[in-house]
């Protein structure tokens, strides 16, 4: 099984500065990323911000990938090898608490025999979400 992993960059990730302090509304990247490896791709669901107080917590992506409110988090890109996905969005959080958290699940698609296209129809054709 490849490794994976989800960081959060500040402005373009191709700079490769990990966001630690924000402002509300600065230029934020998520990227979520699987080993490079010819036998699966990725697909992100299920992303979700928590306060890490346990009062609170939104759901930004659904179980199909699609944004639920595309003002807060639009759509994943995937790059045409299927090992990463990456979203642009601003810095917001929970009124109460300067931190905040977030998750997402990562389902694996098998790239032989197409099993991979659906991420592509989806989101790339036809515009899905």
């Amino acid at each position: 099984m490849p490794g994976c992993s989800m960081k959060i960059f500040s402005g373009d990730p191709t700079q490769h500065e990990v966001a630690e302090s924000v402002k509300i509304g600065d230029p934020l990247t998520l990227v979520v990323s699987i080993d490079e490896q010819d036998t699966y791709g990725l697909r992100v669901t299920d992303c979700l911000v928590r306060d890490g107080l346990g009062w609170g917590e939104q759901k930004l992506i659904n179980d199909d990938g699609c944004p639920l409110d595309k003002e807060i988090m639009g759509v994943f890109e995937y790059s045409k090898g299927r090992t990463r996905a990456s979203v642009q969005f601003q810095a917001h959080k929970f009124p109460y608490t300067a931190s905040v958290y977030y998750q997402c699940n990562v389902k694996l698609c098998l790239k032989s025999d197409n099993g991979c296209e659906y991420v592509t129809v989806s989101v790339l054709l036809f515009n899905f979400c």
